[in-house]
């Protein structure tokens, strides 16, 4: 009877000695919240401490947070939200690097020892400043334990249940812009229509950007650039509000999440009326149109003006004609051409047509020198075949092959070159033999 009654006893302390154990077990987590952040210089911004004490109900903080006092300035301090609503101190003196804080939950009236909260709870708000000029980043943490009153203390026994993690955390401190650097368009360029393309290059410190803003010119809407990798663009409508001809500074202002921006110009012209110097295969005419080896070839050309106003008179522009890439002449031109009207130009450098296929190409503006709706239609090109006289098969020697087609052909209509008409009359006659034989092994 007696050794039951002592293993109970036994069993008993063991029990109690647990659960003394487990409540004496510090698991109170002191936080901040955010943990970590980017902050521009001399901004503000509040970080809260936190209290997480699970199930163990508690009734008193007693906290030091330390800050680095060459970069931030102490701003406030407040209780808002939290719990603990009664404060012994809340403060940090001035260039200290320390914020001081002891809070606590009043007595209940009426109720037997000081009130209590369990779980994660709001403690404190503190608010700091980044000192100008600072771009770095700096740590909080949480003084210990061991120092006094340091702690997050129990309702039941008065006990300190923090479990002595000082981290706190680590906030950047930016003072740096973004940087950006234009793309598009150039600086002094003639712009026109409802979809300029604006494009830079943004980047930044931090590798994050909030906002890239266009200001196309002073007072207008801005627009908003979207970006990827780097790159933002906007399309720039031209055509609504801005006035024909003038100059207007466009503005790309970059910021980042700290608040810090960099704004960078430059200046183009709006002209939405312009001529358009226009050219196609038609534009260039031969004489003689079908020119055979040894031809003197003469070329004109009529020039279009397809724009929406005209060019002056006295205005140059250049007007050059070029055979397979090689330039035969230039033509410095000073006629006026209205809106929807046309110049004819004759070349007085002829040239000499040899066998083989050719490109004839007349190019207005060829020297860039008249700000066109387009650029890309100034070339009129016109493709030619040169034969040799007598050479029906166009491989550039007149014989026996030559012969035989005429032959072979001989008194048809409806024929072409290659099958023996050599006259261009659309028959095989003694006309075409007699080149044929003319010409014979040249």
């Amino acid at each position: 009877m007696t050794s039951t009654i002592l293993i109970a006893g036994i069993a008993v302390i063991g029990t109690l000695l647990l659960v003394f154990s487990k409540a004496a077990t510090p698991t109170t987590s002191l936080t901040l919240s955010p943990p970590s952040g980017i902050y521009g210089s001399t901004n503000n911004f509040t970080v809260t401490i936190r209290e997480d004490s699970s199930t163990q109900p508690v009734y008193a903080v007693g906290a030091i947070l330390n800050y680095d006092a060459t970069k931030l300035d102490f701003v406030s301090a407040n209780n808002t939200g939290s719990p603990f609503t009664g404060i012994a101190q809340l403060s940090s003196p001035a260039g200290s690097g320390k914020v001081n804080i002891n809070l606590f939950i009043p007595s209940v009236p009426g109720q037997a020892g000081p009130g209590s909260t369990t779980g994660s709870q709001i403690v404190a708000n503190l608010t700091f400043k980044a000192k100008a000029g600072v771009s770095s980043s700096t740590a909080m943490t949480f003084t210990g334990p061991a120092t006094a009153n340091n702690g997050v203390f129990s309702s039941a026994d008065n006990s300190n249940t923090w479990n002595g993690v000082t981290t706190g955390g680590t906030y950047t401190i930016d003072s740096t812009a973004p940087t950006v650097t234009w793309n598009s368009p150039a600086s002094g360029a003639v712009v026109a229509g409802n979809a300029v393309s604006v494009s830079a290059n943004v980047s930044d410190n931090n590798g994050v950007v909030s906002s890239v803003v266009l200001i196309p010119g002073a007072g207008k809407t801005p627009i908003n650039m979207t970006g990827s990798a780097g790159v933002y663009t906007a399309n720039w409508d031209t055509t609504q509000g801005f006035t024909d001809g003038s100059y207007y500074v466009l503005s790309i202002t970059a910021t980042d999440p700290s608040g810090n921006a960099t704004t960078t110009t430059r200046t183009v012209q709006v002209l939405n009326s312009k001529p358009d110097l226009v050219m196609t295969p038609s534009s260039v005419t031969l004489s003689p149109a079908n020119p055979v080896k040894g031809d003197v070839v003469s070329v004109s050309a009529v020039i279009q003006n397809g724009g929406t106003s005209g060019i002056a008179a006295g205005t140059s522009k250049s007007i050059a004609l070029k055979v397979d890439g090689t330039t035969v002449q230039t033509i410095i031109d000073t006629q006026a051409i209205a809106a929807g009207s046309s110049i004819t130009l004759n070349f007085t450098t002829p040239w000499t047509a040899v066998w083989g296929t050719h490109n004839i190409v007349v190019t207005a503006d060829s020297a860039n020198q008249i700000a066109e709706l387009s650029e890309s239609n100034n070339d009129g090109t016109k493709p030619i075949v040169v034969y040799a006289n007598g050479d029906v098969d166009n491989n550039g020697l007149v014989s026996q092959s030559d012969l035989n087609l005429v032959l072979f052909n001989w008194g048809s209509s409806a024929q072409t070159r290659a099958t023996g008409d050599l006259t261009g009359d659309g028959n095989i006659t003694q006309a075409d033999l007699n080149l044929v034989l003319f010409n014979w092994g040249k």
